[in-house]
């Protein structure tokens, strides 16, 4: 990306296209929430034009709402914290008593699939890493 943005003309001009979320398994938990906000923030440090990250918009998708929240805020303003997003929407969507939990929920699972190399979905495809 580095030479891409080198050669063009005007970085704003470069415009990505990334896709998120679990496509071959829908419903399973997609833990890459914090590697698609950080490829937010390093698109943005590149001076990128524009991004589409296209995922689900299926009902019961794995946190749709907080992935397209955090996201479009992230669109606003790449240098706001992700962990303060994330917890903001947490506490508005469920609630102060619900978001601990959830969050929990979420670091325990991203932890799982990165700890034990595992793939979220069992169709092999190598997107479930946050590297």
């Amino acid at each position: 990306l580095t030479r891409w943005r080198d050669i063009a003309v005007n970085s704003s001009q470069i415009h990505i296209w990334e896709y998120i979320g679990n496509f071959c398994h829908s419903l399973i938990l997609q833990p890459d929430w914090y590697r698609a906000f950080s490829d937010v923030q390093l698109f943005a440090s590149l001076g990128v034009g524009g991004i589409l990250s296209e995922g689900q918009v299926l009902a019961g998708s794995d946190l749709h709402e907080l992935r397209s929240w955090v996201l479009s805020s992230l669109y606003w303003d790449a240098a706001r914290d992700v962990d303060e997003l994330v917890s903001e929407f947490l506490v508005g969507f469920y609630s102060a008593a619900a978001a601990p939990h959830i969050l929990q929920h979420m670091t325990a699972y991203r932890e799982f699939v990165e700890n034990t190399n595992a793939s979220a979905s069992g169709c092999g495809c190598d997107i479930y890493k946050s590297e």
